[in-house]
């Protein structure tokens, strides 16, 4: 195990012009003809990959095109018992990091990731400024395309048989913000409570399927509303200063009273909860009927009084 270490180490550190053995000492500077042909294995945006059952590393080799002004990356595998590098695919140029279709300025990474049996290698190759997924042979040297990439890649995943690859493409920020959204939307309407996200002015921003059941609009119709249009106990000229004291106690709880499309008033337990968002402020109220409630208490007092 330590002769791999030890290789991997080696192969790090390697800067040599191509196709000679390193100097055993040097007088001069580096000329045109070294620079133009230098050579970097282990190069900084691909690492080491030693293979499972310890044959070969992995490593791109790096070469500077000054007619591009680029680098030109090429898969390599190096016996660990020795011998020569050998080279598998042309990997292309440089990639930049994509997010939603536009660079974001760093360097992808992409590091040779080995099947579990050794035989093959998968790689993120530069053709025509896009990345794309491949993976090549050790043995014969064939490599072929599996699939473009659309945005950064988070991992490669050989799957268990060896047979596939598993793609797990990086999620951008944009992306998670829809999924988180997407998220909260599901668990908001999968609650008892009717949910309102509810502006300074009184408008609905945001209703869920619970508030739009029980009250009996559509969703559309619900956020064409405000609260003064459900709540007989809040008229507008009272509105305000509710809202004046949710913002000095940012959690209320009470009760009060709603009214359904259909005219039918009863009574509500309101959970508010106040909070500022960029520069807006808003109430998100967890709203729950409790008409059973109230029935089962007036007839405890009726049972009291008889």
């Amino acid at each position: 195990m330590v002769r791999p270490l030890l290789l991997a180490a080696a192969l790090l550190c390697c800067v040599s012009p191509a196709g000679h053995a390193l100097p055993q000492a040097r007088v001069a500077g580096p000329t045109a003809h070294d620079l133009a042909t230098l050579v970097e294995l282990g190069a900084v945006h691909g690492g080491l990959a030693l293979s499972p059952d310890g044959a070969y590393v992995a490593v791109f080799e790096r070469r500077t095109d000054f007619d591009r002004n680029n680098y030109d990356y090429a898969l390599v595998v190096v016996p660990t018992g020795g011998g020569a590098p050998r080279t598998l695919a042309d990997a292309g140029g440089f990639i930049f990091q994509a997010a939603d279709g536009r660079r974001s300025g760093g360097p992808l990474e992409r590091d040779p990731v080995w099947s579990p049996d050794s035989q093959w290698i998968a790689f993120i190759a530069e053709r025509e400024g896009r990345a794309e997924l491949w993976r090549a042979h050790v043995t014969s040297g064939r490599s072929e395309r599996i699939a473009a990439l659309d945005g950064d890649v988070a991992d490669v995943v050989w799957l268990a048989d060896g047979s596939l690859l598993e793609i797990a493409r990086g999620i951008t920020e944009h992306k998670q913000t829809e999924q988180n959204i997407a998220l909260l939307n599901f668990a908001l309407d999968n609650v008892r409570e009717a949910a309102f996200l509810i502006d300074e002015n009184a408008h609905f921003c945001y209703v869920n399927e619970e508030s739009c059941r029980v009250l009996g609009y559509t969703r559309d119709q619900l956020l064409s509303l405000r609260v003064t249009d459900i709540d007989p106990d809040f008229p507008f000229d009272r509105w305000r200063a509710h809202w004046d004291t949710l913002k000095t106690q940012p959690v209320l709880v009470f009760e009060s009273r709603h009214r359904a499309r259909d005219g039918r008033i009863f009574p509500v337990e309101v959970n508010a909860n106040y909070f500022e968002y960029e520069g807006r402020e808003y109430n998100l109220a967890l709203v729950r009927d409790i008409t059973t409630r109230k029935q089962a208490e007036q007839e405890h007092v009726a049972h009291d009084d008889g």
